[in-house]
């Protein structure tokens, strides 16, 4: 292992034992489903534009450190993250289940196995092709569903809300409770259901908390990365400037929104 890698055991030890603070991690925590939308969408175009500046550099970076180098700087940025999909414990043995649950591909094993899982990761999020930002979605929707069939996430706090999608924006576009004596509301609800333009408002809140639980662990790791390696500690791509304007059908996130230069 190099001399000179800025990262090492007792980094992990400061994190897990939550010593270890740094600017970025004191970010401001989403309050409201409105609130959670409008900051997830600003931190992945915080990510994008970090990623296509820097993808070259950050992979050989990457590629060119060994496993345990990589489980380093996991460790440090996410002490509790499941050390394997089939081990949904930290290092210091705590139970991580809910990241494990949220995102199970984000554990320490295939995150510093492979280099390939996290570029690809990071390349995948950094695409603002709405395509693939539908796909992407509809994915993590499916999956909080299914947890929600499981019991694996909380009791629903609002079992008869619905949210129906901006096929835009992928945004909130309204929000209405089912009236159960209306059969008319109902066929129509269940159109939009069908044609995955309306949730159930757990299962939509749940939905965009795995997109920012995945994103975050990203964003922590290009952080670091930037301030370690790159020496540059501005415009914290953790704390994006969120706008509330999402009129233009045709707007690049990469260009309009957040910090980042």
């Amino acid at each position: 292992m190099s001399s000179d890698f800025p990262w090492s055991a007792k980094d992990v030890t400061a994190s897990t034992n939550g010593v270890r603070n740094k600017e970025y991690t004191q970010r401001p925590r989403e309050t409201t489903a409105r609130e959670m939308e409008l900051r997830t969408l600003a931190l992945q175009s915080n990510i994008a534009k970090f990623w296509i500046k820097n993808k070259s550099a950050f992979r050989q970076f990457w590629e060119g450190i060994t496993k345990n180098q990589r489980a380093l700087l996991v460790l440090t940025v996410q002490p509790d993250a499941p050390m394997s999909r089939t081990i949904g414990k930290s290092l210091s043995g705590q139970n991580a289940m809910g990241v494990h649950y949220l995102v199970p591909d984000l554990n320490v094993a295939e995150l510093t196995t492979e280099p390939t899982h996290l570029l690809n990761l990071l390349e995948a999020f950094s695409n603002f092709d709405h395509e693939t930002r539908w796909n992407q979605q509809n994915t993590d929707l499916v999956h909080a569903m299914k947890l929600r069939e499981e019991g694996k996430l909380k009791k629903e706090q609002n079992p008869s809300g619905f949210v129906l999608r901006d096929e835009d924006t992928l945004l909130t576009q309204n929000e209405f409770n089912i009236v159960k004596n209306n059969p008319e509301a109902l066929q129509k609800v269940q159109g939009w259901i069908e044609t995955g333009m309306a949730f159930k408002s757990d299962d939509w809140m749940n939905g965009w908390l795995i997109q920012n639980t995945r994103l975050t662990v990203l964003g922590l790791l290009l952080e670091e990365y930037k301030i370690e390696i790159m020496k540059d500690e501005s415009n914290s791509i953790l704390l994006p400037v969120v706008i509330e304007d999402f009129s233009s059908l045709n707007f690049d996130p990469t260009k309009d929104m957040g910090q980042m230069s």
